[in-house]
């Protein structure tokens, strides 16, 4: 059925059409204010049981303005299709008719076998489970963020708890530097790798170096700040080293050495 006229639920659960939405379908030529009160008085229409004054504050050019309307019951709103005496009123009139029906049929329609509503509770279940997952999921990665934190700040007074002697240090060609630390600008692995990116080619052509060294000191500083064997992580075909701390979900460590060892270029 098309709906020619909008039929809402107002707070007591019963079906309402808007007075102004009817007096515009009705093509009234009258102004709604007054063909409403014409309506009311010669036919003697009840407020609180034929209708409800709604009204709502219009932001307008002007300021403020008060919008006046009315919630008719679908007997009312029949009732002045009919009276208006035009073919948009028998039109508007037949519709709320079939609106009816269709709402009684509803009403009477038996209740969902017991085998759908169980399937409807699994599904609720399931929804409330998968709820629980991400929340348990946000709380571990507030916690992975907050332990990044405390081994940035230990990378940075050198007391990372797994720290060897041997690899506390750039090779020779690739000199010492400390930044302040802080945590990775991107959440997005794309954007995280073109961070590292940047920072190990621009501090690769300030001191003369070759990035690949530059990135083979990255990963062994890995070990020692985090206890993460680089060159043992599995690997697939053709894959990188980088490529395989992305697939193992290690970038923002990764960053997290590189800003901090690598990033200040002032000297």
């Amino acid at each position: 059925m098309e709906a020619l006229i909008q039929i809402t639920t107002n707070a007591q659960g019963a079906s309402v059409v808007s007075a102004r939405e009817l007096h515009a379908f009705l093509s009234v030529k009258s102004k709604f204010a007054d063909w409403f009160k014409n309506r009311v008085d010669k036919y003697e229409l009840v407020e609180g049981q034929d209708y409800v004054r709604v009204s709502k504050i219009l932001d307008t050019l002007g300021g403020a303005q008060e919008s006046v309307d009315y919630a008719l019951t679908l007997d009312c709103a029949k009732e002045l299709a009919m009276v208006q005496n035009n073919q948009q009123g028998k039109r508007a009139r037949l519709y709320f008719i079939e609106a009816e029906k269709q709402l009684r049929q509803v009403a009477t329609t038996p209740s969902l076998p017991s085998a759908t509503e169980q399937l409807l509770i699994q599904l609720v279940q399931q929804q409330t489970q998968v709820s629980q997952q991400q929340a348990a999921i946000s709380q571990h990665q507030q916690e992975q963020l907050t332990q990044l934190r405390a081994d940035v700040a230990a990378l940075m007074n050198g007391q990372s708890k797994h720290r060897r002697r041997s690899s506390g240090y750039p090779p020779p060609s690739v000199p010492a530097l400390f930044g302040t630390p802080r945590q990775p600008p991107y959440n997005h692995p794309r954007q995280l790798r073109g961070a590292i990116t940047q920072i190990v080619e621009q501090y690769s052509v300030r001191v003369n170096c070759d990035t690949s060294e530059t990135y083979r000191y990255l990963y062994r500083q890995m070990m020692p700040t985090y206890g993460i064997d680089v060159y043992h992580l599995h690997k697939q075909a053709g894959q990188s080293y980088l490529e395989a701390i992305e697939q193992y979900g290690l970038l923002e460590k990764l960053y997290s050495i590189a800003y901090a060892t690598l990033a200040r270029l002032d000297f």
